[in-house]
């Protein structure tokens, strides 16, 4: 859909994906349950129609991921409101006295012939490998932001933040907050069961503990015999030998996508590149898109109707960190932020590779992009805590919606409204490296006919077993035995065995073809020096090949993909 909003008028340039009713055009996105009852596409958007004038109290007691906009055709008004996260996405672009709506970035870009590129976005997508905040690639394309309802009137946009993502220290008690965190998912999935009934249940399996958590709580309610599991990665690596391992266990149906012979094929693919830069290269990069668009591929073809995914699980144990407490003020958290998110290419990196020179005026501008998303009327470490969810997570794992919203209804039970807030009720000490969570599945999950599950290995960490003090803990020479959960990945890798480090093995054994792709989708130059890259293409520690590479590549194919239009 596309809208035009003018002082007192409204023009609906595309009416695609619009409900029409006598008083609103209404655009709805993703799902919800509402006192149990569940809501998506027609019915998801009467119902909120219904209620608009109450938006502010019910929102709070929506569970699921959604968005919504209604356009009011007497009052000439727009809301747009969604959930905590907001999966779906949502562009506007304000010119003069005129505001362009469009749930499709393109379409928004190419009605409007915007070619003009964002220059502090394209330093934190070479810095982050994302773009912070509501903003993207190109200049003044906005993306509506999560938690917030706006409310457009004479084409004034007034923003309410409605959930301040508060780490409230409610719930001290570790042996309560574990049984609550168990009881939060079982009723979630009471209500999943509802709708489950002679439908096909898909599950991206990983070797991790998210989707072992999803998985507990699938076959603890009976839903092996309509659910398959999907996994991709290489043939021997961890998460396809531990999925294996659980499938044949519990006599599963799954499918496999296996990212061996046609990797660099596949990877260096430029049709491919452009595909998935179409879908979310104004934020994040190909690398990104990679995995979950073939996944994507492998549940159209199963036909399923619901898909869950635990792939970014919920992070608010990983996230906090001790050393924020020392943090005194937000001009220190957003230099904080910086470091800590800039994680791909350096300053240095950055005037080698690309045409950009850095200067005083260009850190005041990165520093000030961030700093002006920060709440000062909240606590520093709630803060950091927030825009880590809201654009390192959103912007890392969850565009996987972009993708798996192909086929299926993507159902995300560790955001799910209800959950989230209990997660942000616990005391930081029990919250930190995800301590209650682990153990609410180990000890109220993963018993009786599911304890199993507790014995199969978890994805490049090892076991996990009890400690003295009766807590579930990792058990991993790649690890500190005394953590819950390790930030990152370990130091030393099985390079036979992990997915992470694969791409990296073949390009040693592809160095001739890896050359020749590359140049390709780098010959125009648009913003890489090409002669610098080649020459050092070859001469790169890991990670150069897993994600500065890719991210200079989606750059480059961006802003290609943009001159062509």
């Amino acid at each position: 859909m596309l809208i035009k909003l003018e002082k007192n008028n409204f023009d609906i340039i595309d009416k695609n994906k619009l409900i029409e009713t006598d008083k609103y055009f209404i655009y709805f996105e993703g799902y919800f349950f509402y006192n149990d009852d569940f809501y998506i596409k027609n019915e998801a958007a009467n119902f909120l129609v219904k209620n608009i004038e109450n938006i502010e109290n019910l929102i709070r007691e929506l569970n699921g991921v959604f968005l919504c906009l209604t356009l009011d055709k007497v009052n000439k008004n727009i809301i747009i409101f969604n959930d905590k996260i907001s999966f779906p996405q949502l562009f506007y672009y304000k010119i003069e006295s005129n505001i362009y709506i469009s749930e499709d970035f393109w379409k928004l870009r190419n009605y409007l012939n915007i070619k003009e590129f964002d220059d502090i976005s394209i330093v934190e997508f070479l810095k982050y490998r994302f773009v912070s905040g509501k903003y993207t690639l190109l200049k003044n394309i906005f993306e509506v932001q999560p938690g917030r309802i706006y409310k457009i009137q004479n084409n004034i946009i007034d923003e309410e933040i409605w959930y301040d993502y508060k780490i409230k220290e409610k719930i001290n008690d570790k042996e309560f907050a574990e049984k609550e965190i168990f009881n939060s998912m079982e009723k979630i999935f009471k209500r999943y069961d509802k709708i489950f009934k002679n439908k096909k249940i898909g599950l991206n399996l990983t070797g991790g503990l998210d989707s072992r958590y999803i998985l507990g709580m699938l076959l603890k309610n009976n839903n092996a015999n309509n659910l398959i599991n999907f996994t991709f990665g290489t043939k021997y690596c961890e998460d396809m030998k531990i999925a294996n391992t659980i499938n044949k266990k519990y006599k599963l149906k799954n499918s496999y996508y296996y990212l061996d012979d046609n990797f660099i094929n596949d990877y260096y693919n430029e049709e491919e590149i452009s595909k998935i830069i179409e879908k979310i290269g104004f934020k994040t990069y190909y690398f990104q898109g990679f995995g979950f668009s073939k996944i994507s591929n492998l549940h159209n073809k199963e036909s399923i109707d619901y898909l869950l995914t635990g792939d970014n699980g919920f992070i608010l144990g990983l996230l906090y960190k001790d050393e924020l407490e020392k943090l005194n003020s937000f001009e220190k958290l957003t230099n904080y932020l910086i470091k800590s998110t800039s994680t791909i290419l350096s300053n240095e990196d950055i005037e080698k590779y690309t045409k950009i020179e850095f200067n005083d005026a260009l850190n005041k501008k990165l520093f000030d992009r961030i700093y002006e998303q920060l709440d000062k009327n909240n606590d520093l470490a709630s803060e950091y805590v927030k825009w880590s969810i809201l654009n390192r997570e959103r912007n890392y794992a969850t565009r996987n919606y972009n993708f798996y919203s192909l086929h299926s209804i993507p159902l995300y039970p560790n955001y799910e409204n209800e959950f989230f807030e209990l997660m942000f009720s616990l005391n930081k000490k029990l919250f930190k490296n995800q301590m209650v969570y682990i153990n609410s599945m180990y000890k109220y999950l993963f018993i009786d006919e599911l304890k199993d599950l507790s014995k199969i290995l978890v994805d490049q960490r090892g076991n996990i077993k009890l400690d003295k003090n009766n807590n579930y803990i990792f058990n991993s020479k790649f690890y500190n035995k005394k953590r819950f959960i390790c930030n990152g990945f370990a130091n030393k890798y099985n390079l036979k065995s992990q997915y992470n480090t694969y791409p990296f093995n073949l390009i040693k054994k592809n160095k001739k073809l890896i050359y020749g792709k590359t140049k390709n989708i780098i010959n125009n130059e648009n913003i890489i020096n090409k002669n610098y890259l080649l020459e050092n293409l070859f001469n790169q520690k890991r990670k150069f090949y897993l994600y500065d590479l890719s991210v200079l590549m989606s750059l480059e194919a961006f802003m290609n993909y943009i001159k062509e239009l």
